[in-house]
C-alpha cells in the first residue's frame, strides 16, 4: 500500500506540475498529514525537490 501511494503522489505531481501538497491530497483522495509524509520521503530519495 505504501508503494503505491507513493506512486500516486509521483504520478500526481508529474501529471499536474507544481501542486501543493493539499492538492495532491484532494486529487487522490489522502490526508495532507499522509502526503506530506509520503512527500518527505520522495524529496529524500531525491525524486522531488
Amino acid at each position: 500500500m505504501r508503494q503505491r501511494n507513493l506512486s500516486l503522489v509521483l504520478h500526481t505531481v508529474a501529471a499536474h506540475g507544481p501542486v501543493s501538497r493539499a492538492g495532491v491530497a484532494s486529487r487522490i483522495g489522502l490526508t495532507r498529514a499522509a502526503v506530506s509524509t509520503l512527500v518527505d520521503e520522495l524529496a529524500r530519495a531525491g525524486l522531488l525537490v
